[in-house]
């Protein structure tokens, strides 16, 4: 028997006792790529830190892995949604020049530990592909901070749900997720007698969101007469939708239209930021600890680890705090840089004694 029909009866041992059964590929589309980078550039505007990457340009793929590649983005992110999830003083910025590929592979390990502590994000991840900064990789740890984000800010207004809402406090109680969601855009577009029955196809003609986006955008925080009429008008309300959801800065879930396709993914993200949006303008709930840090007026000093105070008292509190915990001094990078060379000095003086 030749060796080449020894080969094929291997071959067909070895598929036989390991059938592959499962072949996958990695999928994202263009739409989830266009919103994430949206996103970003909305929640990290006017960070200085992160002025070599931002705005990050929504058609490029290329530009987004990048971005994220830098190291700054996903912890300065993280902090957008938990102020002081990420301890600053441990944030490496040299990154786009001298010593940079080691301070992103330590900033990025240290995010990997912060997501797990902090948002239960379990990613099977290391801190080599997020330099390597794969495209489905890069989709898949971005989606997965925003949808952790977004879900810590859930957990913390169900708390308060209690002494603004009886009826969201019975809501957060029986139902959780996509469920959750649901009910409440049922229970608070009851009015207008629009049924969501789930996040992709009851979403797509734009009518539910529509009216939700204006009434959160309300100065009464109640459905209006006439946008009532308008979503009653005709079969479609997306491009409605979307420039009412432009008022509130939350267009960036319905990129590419993904609205009318029924993107489940972005539809859940919408719905979600939504919800926060609604408990903060009419119930007057805080989806974030904002005694954390100072006031400040731009919203990537969020990420930073301030955030704008609502209240005089929430200041105060905040002033207070920041006097009583010192915050820890990150040495220079010339310090650093002294104590490398000293190091190297102590090492070759014992190499010489070892000589001698």
């Amino acid at each position: 028997m030749s060796s080449d029909s020894l080969s094929a009866a291997a071959r067909r041992r070895t598929q036989k006792m390991y059938p592959v059964t499962n072949q996958s590929s990695h999928f994202f589309s263009e739409a989830e790529r266009t919103a994430y980078a949206s996103f970003i550039n909305y929640a990290l505007e006017g960070d200085q830190d992160l002025s070599e990457v931002l705005p990050i340009e929504s058609s490029s793929t290329e530009a987004l892995c990048d971005a994220v590649r830098c190291s700054l983005i996903l912890p300065k992110l993280m902090n957008y949604f938990i102020p002081g999830s990420f301890p600053l003083s441990a944030l490496r910025l040299k990154v786009f020049a001298g010593r940079s590929h080691f301070n992103r592979m330590e900033n990025h390990q240290r995010y990997l530990m912060a997501a797990r502590t902090n948002m239960c994000v379990q990613t099977s991840i290391g801190h080599g592909d997020l330099l390597d900064a794969q495209p489905h990789i890069v989709m898949a740890v971005i989606d997965q901070l925003i949808s952790g984000g977004y879900a810590s800010q859930i957990k913390r207004l169900r708390t308060q749900l209690s002494e603004r809402s009886v009826q969201l406090k019975a809501l957060a109680v029986k139902s959780s997720g996509s469920e959750f969601l649901i009910k409440w855009a049922n229970e608070t577009l009851e009015e207008a007698q629009v049924a969501v029955k789930n996040l992709t196809a009851d979403l797509s003609n734009g009518k539910a969101v529509y009216l939700l986006a204006c009434i959160i955008s309300s100065k009464d925080k109640k459905l209006d007469a006439a946008a009532l009429a308008e979503a009653k008008r005709g079969s479609s309300c997306v491009e409605k939708a979307v420039a009412e959801l432009e008022k509130i800065d939350r267009a960036c879930f319905v990129a590419e239209g993904s609205l009318a396709d029924g993107n489940k993914k972005l539809n859940t993200l919408l719905m979600t930021s939504l919800f926060v949006l609604y408990c903060e303008r009419v119930h007057g709930a805080e989806a974030i600890d904002r005694q954390l840090c100072p006031s400040s007026p731009a919203r990537g000093a969020i990420a930073n680890g301030a955030s704008v105070a609502s209240s005089p008292q929430i200041t105060e509190r905040a002033a207070t705090a920041k006097l009583a915990t010192p915050t820890p001094q990150r040495p220079t990078e010339d310090e650093e840089s002294d104590k490398e060379t000293e190091k190297e000095k102590e090492k070759e003086k014992e190499k010489e004694k070892e000589k001698e």
